[in-house]
């Protein structure tokens, strides 16, 4: 689509022409709910769960917009040396980060935390 000029999502590959409906954020969403795994730990998102589900990418590197501040996520995983995951938590957020499984608590502000 960005080969063919368009600066938002066509509503037909066979009719490729930009249309700027609100459904044209829906990879916004589906990066950050489903590849970033962020996603609200209570009602209210007053607990974060991450959750990332990365496939085949190498790195990843957001900032998600929260009720109390930014939450930063950045992965990197590397195949020559540890692998790691970088968060940043609003003031007053708790959280989980899962990965492979393991449940990690997230705490306010900045944690590092080596992948496996």
């Amino acid at each position: 689509m960005i080969d063919l000029g368009l600066t938002t999502f066509a509503e037909k590959d066979t009719e490729p022409r930009s249309e700027c409906h609100a459904w044209s954020a829906s990879p916004c969403f589906d990066f950050l709910h489903t590849v970033a795994g962020i996603r609200p730990g209570e009602p209210g998102f007053k607990t974060v769960i991450i959750e990332p589900n990365m496939g085949e990418l190498k790195m990843i590197n957001i900032s998600f917009p929260h009720p109390q501040g930014i939450i930063e996520l950045q992965i990197d995983k590397e195949e020559e040396r540890q692998s790691r995951a970088l968060i940043r938590m609003p003031d007053n957020v708790m959280g989980t980060f899962i990965w492979k499984g393991n449940k990690i608590p997230l705490s306010p502000g900045y944690q590092e935390i080596k992948l496996n």
